[in-house]
């Protein structure tokens, strides 16, 4: 139940985060409970065992989300590297909730009746993040071009 709790909270808190101005008040706050339930959802997520009977892929998959999750709060809070930290930041944080979704519409497809386990996760798996990779790089390649276009690079 924690699990899910804490993943759909994060799902609404990340949606929000993208979709609302940066480096607001609003954004931090938010922000800071996104990674706190994304922290909390993926500590969860290495107590689960039964689809494996014990540590398997999934458990993999939380700790490179929980080191993308660190990595990208890392780069907010420590302003490092120095000249790229935004990147840094903004780069970490969407890949955190592109593969949120992905998890999240890997975990809808296997409990659709009749769609086998392996087919249910391996497809959003493999065209979640590609739809978001696309989209980040639209995105943020826009927004690191119009920050670069502002001081002059």
């Amino acid at each position: 139940f924690m699990h899910t709790a804490l993943a759909l909270a994060s799902i609404g808190l990340g949606f929000i985060t993208l979709v609302k101005p940066k480096g607001t008040r609003w954004h931090r706050a938010v922000g800071m409970a996104y990674v706190f339930a994304m922290f909390g959802m993926n500590v969860t997520a290495l107590t689960i065992f039964e689809a494996f009977g014990g540590f398997g892929v999934f458990h993999v998959l939380s700790l490179v989300s929980v080191t993308t999750l660190l990595f990208g709060f890392g780069a907010a809070y420590l302003r490092r590297p120095p000249d790229a930290w935004i990147d840094a930041h903004a780069h970490l944080m969407a890949w955190s909730y592109v593969g949120l979704v992905a998890a999240a519409f890997s975990e809808i497809a296997v409990r659709i009746p009749g769609v086998p386990f392996g087919p249910g996760v391996a497809v959003p798996s493999f065209l979640i993040p590609i739809i978001g990779g696309f989209w980040i790089r639209r995105t943020l390649g826009a927004a690191a071009a119009k920050r670069r276009r502002g001081a002059g690079i």
